[in-house]
């Protein structure tokens, strides 16, 4: 289920996508946090594009009601207009946890790729035993794909 969400974001907009490079993905999985807390501009050359409205869902784990928002953004190259990679955001109320992740282009390299899912599966949030965190996350990102592309 895992794999299915995270390829389907990378499929939907293949023919609108170009390649991500390793210094796209490096920017959005470890500088753009740096510039937002920082206060510093994007990454030059480059604009995000909010694709839908951020999605919130209340979800109760047996013990708690948790609210969940799921953010995504397209990250565009201006010099072609082309949509590079989606920055997903993720937010959890009663934690403060705020996580990003990217997204590449089916397109991009192997590297790229591979490393974009050992990322991904690895991140401590998806670990979560008490909340089964990333199965929340993952149902949000179902929705708001529905949204996207069935409304």
């Amino acid at each position: 289920m895992k794999k299915i969400i995270f390829i389907l974001c990378a499929l939907i907009s293949i023919t609108a996508f170009s390649q991500t490079s390793m210094e796209e993905y490096n920017y959005l999985t470890k500088g753009y946090l740096l510039d937002k807390q920082t206060g510093r501009d994007l990454k030059s050359g480059y604009r995000m594009d909010a694709t839908i409205p951020p999605f919130s869902q209340n979800i109760n784990d047996g013990k708690n009601t948790i609210t969940r928002k799921l953010k995504i953004l397209k990250f565009v190259r201006t010099e072609d207009e082309k949509v590079v990679a989606l920055l997903v955001i993720e937010n959890r109320e009663d934690t403060g946890y705020e996580g990003y992740i990217c997204v590449p282009s089916i397109l991009s390299s192997s590297e790229v790729k591979n490393l974009a899912s050992k990322d991904f599966f690895s991140r401590a949030e998806n670990k979560s035993s008490e909340t089964v965190s990333a199965y929340h996350y993952y149902w949000l990102s179902l929705q708001i794909l529905g949204k996207a592309y069935i409304d």
